[in-house]
């Protein structure tokens, strides 16, 4: 029974996140990836839009809890913001490092054993694969 109800809810919880595309899968071109300072499971990407960005944050933690915020980001007087819940999340970009601030229920949209964690995020530098030619 206990295998039954793990599975139900194991494949609805991966349906709930099937309802909207993530932000990588979406942008055509300008994606942006920051990986927390803090914590490298924890992640931000954003893709330029016509006057802010799409954002997706995603938060891993224990036992496969997991926080995700999605949605459009506009600037607010030098900062980005998302506010589409209860949780919202203002930013800065400065080159290579986005600061971030979580604020309001975001334990809402959270698993029981992770947050989102404010503080900066350096993007992630994509490596070039070189294959040796024999």
């Amino acid at each position: 029974m206990r295998y039954i109800v793990f599975c139900s809810a194991l494949i609805l919880s991966g349906s709930l996140l099937a309802d909207e595309p993530s932000v990588s899968y979406e942008c055509k071109e300008g994606l942006r990836t920051f990986i927390s300072e803090t914590d490298s499971k924890d992640r931000i990407d954003i893709c330029p839009e016509e006057k802010g960005f799409k954002i997706d944050a995603v938060s891993f933690g224990a036992n496969h809890h997991m926080c995700w915020l999605h949605g459009s980001a506009k600037e607010i007087e030098g900062s980005f913001k998302i506010s589409d819940t209860d949780c919202s999340l203002s930013f800065k970009v400065n080159g290579e490092i986005l600061s971030a601030k979580f604020e309001g229920g975001c334990r809402y949209v959270c698993g029981a054993r992770e947050w989102f964690k404010s503080g900066s995020y350096k993007q992630k530098n994509l490596v070039t694969i070189q294959h040796s030619q024999q």
